[in-house]
């Protein structure tokens, strides 16, 4: 993208095993691409990652990836930097027929700006009503910021980027 090679690795609930997902991601990274990990795993309806999601996607960006992005607990999980890198546990349902939480309609949408220098990533929290999905209104947006900064792994000051939807990473 924009001269910038990019590589985007997607696996269901890790099922190659980690050792198979790893030589993918050093293969990648060797090439000096960026790249971009999707894994879709983790307990359903927890607003908290497993102990086994962070080992994982820990394991994810020691092999070289430059953002892990999980799926499948269907609500909005917290974030951790690790190692100067971004993984997003979960980001929710985005368009889900699942309409019995509120958890299960808002939903987190991470947008990536790639410098040689840095990563830019802005969180943008969305609802959705009836399958449709839209901005959130800007008190509900702020108390997902506030909760993910609250729970998620990182520094003081860490989190209050995370509060105010833009994290900054060095390369």
């Amino acid at each position: 993208i924009n001269g910038q090679p990019l590589t985007l690795i997607g696996y269901h609930g890790l099922v190659t095993g980690l050792a198979t997902v790893e030589l993918d991601i050093r293969r990648a990274h060797e090439k000096g691409e960026t790249v971009i990990v999707f894994a879709h795993t983790g307990a359903e309806y927890t607003l908290r990652f497993t102990a086994r999601q962070q080992r994982d996607y820990r394991r994810l960006i020691d092999a070289g990836a430059d953002l892990v992005i999980g799926s499948h607990p269907h609500v909005v999980e917290p974030l951790e930097i690790y190692r100067g890198k971004l993984i997003a546990y979960s980001l929710g349902n985005f368009i889900f027929d699942q309409y019995f939480s509120t958890d299960t309609q808002q939903h987190l949408m991470v947008q990536l700006q790639a410098t040689d220098r840095q990563f830019t990533f802005r969180l943008t929290p969305l609802i959705s009503v009836r399958s449709q999905v839209r901005l959130a209104p800007a008190s509900i947006g702020q108390r997902l910021l506030d909760r993910l900064a609250r729970d998620s792994v990182a520094t003081s000051a860490q989190r209050q980027t995370i509060r105010s939807g833009t994290i900054t990473l060095s390369r």
